[in-house]
């Protein structure tokens, strides 16, 4: 199985968190648009000595170099290489995307074995954001990028300390944000959905799980049920960062989906 391509794959920096000597179930991070591994912190703290943890920062994210392109195969391609060089098809990784990530969580797992997916807060189907997204300036601010991460779940009830946090890591570099967006702005909506659907497409008996923090309408559950059929929705009601509003609850739930107690 060769997997997506990728002319440059990028190396990531990886940061390895958990369980000494390589035991334990292995848990990979995937951060949103414009932020980098340091997102997870909450999560990785009460993860850590349960499993082993990989968080990563995308190409042109944190302290990984930019990439000559950016689509979400782009992105497989570089997560690719670092799980294959630790032997990630023995024993599949538990991938946990959100936002963006949740797009290169779904996408690798078309391809390659996990133990599963969760999706935190990212509606695969792009309806609603994609009208934001082509509304930008040129050069988005920080403040604009914000505008679109958010839409339509909004920080809900996230501690006024954590979004400060979440700001201060937030970085909007315009060449790698266009690089981002550009494919799905340009897709008209027939192809629009035939990607995502391609994208959700998981290899048979992968469980997906989808934490939600917004309503997502009947509509974008029926055809996600559809289309990848093994997929759990749970609406937490935490605004775009439920995994951050209650990080005990959210590690309890990865757990469980390890088998772990």
């Amino acid at each position: 199985m060769t997997g997506p391509r990728s002319a440059h794959p990028v190396p990531l920096a990886v940061v390895e968190h958990g369980v000494e000597h390589g035991t334990g179930p292995l848990v990979v991070l995937l951060h949103e648009l414009a932020e980098d591994h340091r997102a997870w912190d909450p999560v990785v703290d009460r993860l850590e000595g349960r499993a082993r943890v990989l968080t990563v920062d995308l190409r042109g994210h944190g302290a990984s170099p930019a990439g000559d392109g950016y689509d979400v195969e782009d992105h497989v391609a570089d997560l690719r290489a670092v799980l294959a060089a630790r032997d990630a098809d023995a024993q599949p990784p538990l991938l946990v995307g959100h936002g963006y990530g949740a797009f290169v969580a779904m996408d690798y797992a078309t391809w390659f074995p996990t133990a599963g997916v969760v999706d935190v807060d990212q509606h695969l189907l792009w309806s609603g954001s994609d009208a934001l997204v082509r509304a930008l300036p040129a050069e988005p601010a920080a403040d604009d990028v914000e505008r679109v991460l958010l839409y339509p779940s909004g920080y809900g009830p996230l501690g006024e300390d954590e979004q400060a946090r979440l700001r201060a890591l937030r970085r909007a570099d315009p060449q790698v944000l266009a690089g981002m967006w550009q494919p799905l702005r340009e897709r008209d909506p027939v192809s629009l959905r035939a990607w995502a659907e391609q994208v959700v497409a998981v290899m048979p008996g992968t469980p997906v799980l989808c934490v939600l923090g917004a309503d997502p309408g009947r509509t974008y559950v029926s055809w996600l049920r559809e289309h990848a059929r093994a997929t759990r929705i749970e609406g937490w009601s935490g605004g775009h960062y439920p995994h951050l509003v209650d990080p005990d609850r959210f590690v309890a739930r990865l757990l469980t989906l390890l088998a772990l107690p």
